[in-house]
């Protein structure tokens, strides 16, 4: 009788997954409804935090800096001056990207905005023109 004897090839796949860097952003509103909109408007392209008030959202930058930040101006707590002011005051923070999405359109305001370097976007704005812009900044 002859033994057969058969040999045991161990073989291991490996799994490399591979997750699709995506941008951080920080969007800062008060009008909940505002957040859950401008959240749904980016959530698939770009990894989003939320915050409703200045405060917050410095607490938020802390914890993980955020490529880029879309801020509301008129807010409790901390307005969005205030937080980029704040912001500035840092130099780990300085350098995040800031754009102040607002309805406030007086020359007051546009001279603090100016002083800050930050970006300007007049609501109500189209979902597309706020992605490109994004996209604009990001990118450069």
């Amino acid at each position: 009788m002859k033994l057969l004897f058969a040999r045991l090839i161990k073989i291991t796949w490996s799994v490399i997954v591979v997750e699709q860097f995506k941008y951080t952003i920080l969007l800062v509103e008060d009008d909940v409804s505002i957040l859950k909109l401008l959240e749904f408007i980016f959530k698939k392209e770009y990894n989003v935090i939320l915050a409703e008030n200045g405060q917050i959202a410095y607490e938020k930058v802390q914890e993980r800096k955020p490529d880029l930040i879309i801020s509301d101006i008129m807010m409790p707590v901390l307005t969005g001056i205030e937080f980029k002011e704040k912001l500035d005051n840092d130099s780990n923070t300085s350098v995040i990207p800031f754009v102040f999405l607002s309805a406030i359109d007086d020359s007051n305001t546009k001279e603090k905005i100016i002083k800050l370097k930050g970006n300007h976007i007049i609501k109500p704005v189209k979902p597309s023109d706020l992605r490109d812009k994004v996209k604009s900044i990001l990118v450069d």
